[in-house]
């Protein structure tokens, strides 16, 4: 055999005691202390909580959770229209109310007027309808306060949620 020495100086298929302390420091430190904690899993029997749910993070999977919390926040909009605001002030409800559809077809506007009709018109339309509900908002102010900024708040989680998810399709 006729090998010549490396760079270094050494033969090749040999290490240096450098370059074996290098290769050990890189290395992970594999430490038989303490045991590793199992790793738990499904039983095939058992069955999934959400089962209706898609898996991973396809869009259907998105889509489900978006619908999910769209339908949640409507209902809690009613919710809160018919437990906080109808039995205790019925007067004040039309102004609520009033507020979150201009949210809501102001959001439509925003998101899906392009689609429909010119960009340019359809956020025009969009822009228009939110000042139109701040308007609202601020004559409403004193009466109803706390109303109008949870309908507001809710109606826009909730179809900024529900128009999301249709557009996942």
């Amino acid at each position: 055999m006729n090998e010549e020495p490396d760079i270094d100086g050494s033969m090749p298929g040999e290490e240096s005691d450098e370059e074996r302390q290098a290769q050990r420091e890189s290395e992970p430190a594999v430490r038989r202390n303490a045991p590793a904690p199992p790793v738990p899993r499904a039983s095939p029997d058992s069955e999934p909580m959400f089962d209706n749910f898609s898996t991973g993070d396809s869009p259907d999977a998105l889509r489900e959770k978006l619908s999910l919390i769209a339908g949640a926040g409507f209902t809690l909009l009613l919710a809160y229209f018919y437990f906080f605001i109808y039995l205790v002030e019925p007067a004040m409800l039309q102004l609520p109310v009033f507020v979150t559809f201009l949210v809501a077809i102001s959001l439509w506007f925003y998101m899906r007027g392009a689609a429909r009709m010119d960009p340019v018109r359809a956020n025009f339309f969009a822009g228009v309808i939110g000042i139109l509900a701040l308007i609202v908002l601020w004559q409403g102010w004193d009466a109803a306060k706390q109303h109008l900024i949870v309908s507001a708040l809710l109606s826009a989680f909730s179809t900024f949620c529900f128009l999301k998810a249709s557009d996942l399709e």
